[in-house]
């Protein structure tokens, strides 16, 4: 063999070299769909992710998993503290475990944010209005029979003012509209 034919020989070997890599990877690669945790996960709205649904801003997942509950909207209050009923708007927060309320307690002017995780609403210690009035609680979301979330609260508004620090723990029933 002269040099001319080594080296065109050569030439082939590197051609068909990553052709060979290729066939050996996806012969031990799990095939498309195969093992896929997502495959038979519908989300409405919102992605899967390993096998669970990442909702989309504003929903979270209804009994079977899927992002279907839209938490958006108006919702009638009823609680404690309050002598009669009145009605909060409830937005997507800033990423898809947060809500911001406004009309929280009926006197905060300010969105009071609430963290979502699962079924478990946080309100994390806050001063909505920085006026020296905190709010924090916790409490879960259901949804009713018609479908509509249900948030119940359990919070503690402080006015931290005022020696000693006054404060009211209420607790309420928010049901969309």
């Amino acid at each position: 063999m002269n040099l001319s034919q080594n080296f065109q020989n050569m030439n082939k070997k590197l051609f068909l070299l990553p052709a060979l890599l290729l066939g050996a990877l996806l012969m031990f690669a799990p095939g498309c769909g195969e093992d896929d945790p997502c495959k038979d996960v519908e989300c409405g709205s919102g992605v899967c992710i390993d096998g669970t649904c990442d909702c989309d801003l504003g929903f979270f997942t209804d009994n079977t998993g899927s992002c279907t509950v839209n938490a958006a909207g108006f919702y009638n209050v009823s609680e404690n503290c309050s002598p009669a009923p009145y009605t909060i708007e409830v937005a997507a927060g800033a990423t898809n475990s947060q809500l911001k309320i406004k009309g929280f307690w009926e006197l905060f002017q300010a969105d009071v944010n609430v963290d979502v995780s699962g079924s478990s609403l946080t309100i994390p210690r806050q001063e909505p209005d920085g006026d020296d009035y905190f709010v924090q609680g916790s409490g879960t979301w259901t949804v009713n029979a018609s479908g509509k979330p249900v948030l119940s609260l359990t919070y503690t508004v402080s006015n931290e003012s005022v020696t000693p620090i006054q404060s009211v723990t209420c607790t309420s029933t928010m049901t969309h509209q």
